[in-house]
Order: structure tokens, then C-alpha cells, then sequence
């Protein structure tokens, strides 16, 4: 067998430490386990990560191919990149948008970096972005509108310190296992509470001391109704409000009755008063795609996030967690200048891209005045031009893109 090499996990977005150990005869992987030195997991690891990253659905490719009239055949590496580059070179010619590029959140901080230097830096496209804003766009769009960055305030530090737990439109007892234990532990302590929000009775609602089964797109009216409650219950943070937002009474006076929001859920008053009142301790709101991909997913996540600053949850041990479904979405969304400049710099700002252009040593009129028309839009560019070269990267937009049949 090979040395032990360190790697990430990528089969959700924990990133646990992985140790991995190769055939010596032939391709593939002889031992997947987890890696007792990583901070995130710190040896922990569940079966589905072992198992998916020691055998994959899927072949293994030991060598590029290229197609060759209608067939892809395997071709050497100098063959593969010397036709890439001289794709490249042709669509630049034409314009610096002639390329197009779509990164992903499989990708390691300095990789989706590398990348995205080389797209906005190094071909001046404006047609980048990754398939992190396919899946997190409400949740993107959210947390850009009430803090003016794409990152949630939480860490998974913050975990252990939480008193209430409220897993909503997500069941991470299956999708996120090892950070599912975390949570699980701090909700069994004497003063700990597992609340879940969820049509379906899920395996996380297996564990849950409250089970608000509201009825499918309703998340937006149960929120808003327990944010009513809160502030029926005179529970609001105003300190924590006064100092720290702005717009919120323009928020109260646009809540429903809550009587009102909870037949619209299907879920009795006495529910809504119980998440209420739990969300006066310090509260985690984890949400997922059940929120993310629905018809009102934007409008929901900040519903959510409405929640947490109303009640001050926005401290150490609390606050609204939005859950990625790729191990280094996060990553890819603040390093690789896709959305933001590196360092969560303002996109348009001239001066931040004058800092940007001047740190890479390219000319300032290279990078591009706006980030482009994300991930739907890109394809549908490559379809209608400018671009003439798309280059993905650890992404499959033929079935990840909306309408893909």
C-alpha cells in the first residue's frame, strides 16, 4: 500500500479530515479513515463519506480524454492541455469573455483562489462564477441583504455553546452526520432542546423534543407567526435591535396575526408559542435545502435570520446557520472572487478592484466591471455567446442546472 495522505471529505459540507491510503499495483483507494489530527472532525467520520470516497459511482480516469468524432478516447496529457490552451487562446482572441468558467464547492480555498484569479485576472471574464450559487442562493441572497457578506456569523464552535437547536427544512442526522453528533450532544444536556420544522418526519425528528410538522410551503407564515409571538411575548432583544438593525418596525408592522400565520401552516398556536419561547435562550437555526430550493427560499431565509436578530441571537452560541451541501462552499464563495473580491472586497468598488488588480500585477481595465450573470445565466451565455469555451471545474451543469431535461 501507498503512505497515508491527509485530504478533506467532499460528500457534504462538514469537510472532515480524511486519511486515505492507496493500491500500490493499481488505481483506486485501499483505506479511507478519518484523521484523528483534523481540527473540523478531529478522527471522527461516517460510513457514507467512507464509503463514497473509497468507491465512487462512477469509473476512474487515469488518463485525459478527447473527442474524436463523436467518441471520447483516452489521448496523453501533452494532447490534452496543448488543445485546451489553444481553445482558450482562439476565444480570447475574440474577447475576453470568449471564456467562460464554472468553479465548484469541491474545490480547496487555494484552488477556487487559483481559479478564479485566473478567470477574472488572467482572461478578464466576466462569465465565472460556481455551482455554490446554484444550491445557496436564497441563503446567499439572504445574508447579503441583512449583514452586506455571504457568510454565516456561525462557526461549529458554536454548536456546543447553543441551548436550543432549531433544525429547519433539513435533516442533517442523514445529510451531515458527524456535525449532526455535535448538535445532538449540546441538545441532550439537561437545558439543551432539539426543535425540528419539517413537513416530513425526517431521522432528525427521531431525536427531537419538538416536531413542528408544518404542511409543505409554509416555512414563510410559521416564521413570521413565531416572530409575532416573540414579539406578542414582549420577548424581543431591543438592546440587542436598537443597537444593531435597522428596518425593524417596519418588520413588525408587516407581520400577520399569529392566529392567522398558523392555520396557514397547519400547526396548532401552542407550536408556535413553544419555538418562541425556546428562541429566548441561545438559539441555532440551521436551515437547508428545504428552505433553500423552494419558491420563497429567499424570502424564508431571511425570515430566519429575522428571527435570530430580533431575539439577539446573533452572539457566540447562536445564530442563523444556513447548512451547504459541499464541503468547501463557504470557501469558494469568499476566496475565489466570484461574487466578492478576495477578502470579501466590494465588488464594484474601483478602488477595491485597483487594490485587487494591483496585488495580481494585471492591468486594472482587465477585471471586469460587475461579477457577471451567475451560473443560469453563464450557460445560457455559452448557448448564445459571447463565451466559446466553458471550463468546468469539479461541477456537472448538465444535471445540475435548473431545467436540466
Amino acid at each position: 500500500m501507498t503512505e497515508w495522505t491527509p485530504t478533506t471529505c467532499m460528500r457534504c459540507a462538514v469537510g472532515c479530515g480524511h486519511l486515505q491510503q492507496g493500491y500500490t499495483n493499481h488505481y483506486g483507494l485501499d483505506t479511507v479513515r478519518g484523521d484523528a489530527s483534523h481540527p473540523v472532525n478531529r478522527g471522527l467520520a461516517c460510513q457514507r463519506g467512507i464509503d463514497e470516497t473509497a468507491n465512487p459511482d462512477g469509473k476512474w480516469l487515469t488518463r485525459p480524454l478527447i473527442r474524436e468524432e463523436g467518441t471520447l478516447v483516452p489521448t496523453s496529457w501533452e494532447t490534452a492541455i496543448g488543445t485546451v490552451v489553444s481553445c482558450v487562446e482562439d476565444a480570447l482572441a475574440e474577447s475576453s469573455d470568449g471564456v467562460a468558467v464554472l468553479g465548484s464547492g469541491q474545490q480547496t480555498n487555494e484552488a477556487a483562489y487559483a481559479l478564479g484569479k485566473l478567470a477574472r485576472g488572467g482572461f478578464g471574464t466576466r462569465y465565472y462564477d460556481a455551482n455554490t450559487t446554484l444550491c445557496m442562493a436564497s441563503a446567499v441572497t439572504a445574508y447579503y441583504q441583512a449583514f452586506g457578506s455571504d457568510a454565516p456569523p456561525p462557526t461549529y464552535e458554536d454548536i456546543p455553546d447553543a441551548r436550543t437547536h432549531v433544525v429547519w427544512g433539513a435533516n442533517p442526522a442523514v445529510a451531515h452526520p458527524v456535525m449532526y453528533r455535535w448538535i445532538a450532544d449540546s441538545a441532550s444536556d439537561d437545558d439543551g432542546e432539539l426543535i425540528v420544522v419539517d413537513p416530513v418526519e425526517s431521522e432528525t425528528v427521531d431525536d427531537a423534543d419538538l416536531h413542528a410538522q408544518v404542511d409543505p410551503g409554509t416555512d414563510l407564515a410559521f416564521a413570521r407567526a413565531v416572530l409575532a409571538q416573540i414579539v406578542a411575548d414582549d420577548a424581543v432583544d431591543r438592546e440587542f435591535v436598537a443597537e444593531a438593525t435597522t428596518g425593524f418596525e417596519a418588520t413588525v408592522d408587516s407581520l400577520p396575526a399569529v392566529e392567522e400565520a398558523t392555520e396557514t401552516a397547519g400547526v396548532p398556536v401552542e407550536t408556535v408559542e413553544r419555538v418562541a419561547d425556546a428562541m429566548t435562550d441561545s438559539t441555532l437555526v440551521y436551515w437547508g435545502m428545504g428552505v433553500n430550493q423552494s419558491v420563497q427560499g429567499t424570502a424564508t431565509s431571511r425570515a430566519l435570520i429575522d428571527l435570530c436578530l430580533a431575539t439577539g441571537n446573533v452572539r457566540p452560541g447562536s445564530g442563523p446557520f444556513s447548512l451547504t451541501g459541499q464541503a468547501n462552499s463557504m470557501g469558494t464563495r469568499v476566496c475565489s472572487s466570484k461574487g466578492t473580491w478576495p477578502g470579501q472586497r466590494e465588488f464594484t468598488d474601483p478602488e477595491q478592484r485597483r487594490t485587487v488588480a494591483d496585488a495580481w500585477d494585471v492591468p486594472r481595465d482587465r477585471l471586469p466591471d460587475d461579477p457577471g450573470p451567475g451560473p443560469v445565466g453563464i450557460v445560457d451565455a455559452v448557448a448564445d455567446g459571447p463565451p466559446e469555451v466553458c471550463w468546468t471545474v469539479a461541477t456537472n451543469p448538465v444535471a445540475g442546472m435548473p431545467d436540466a431535461s
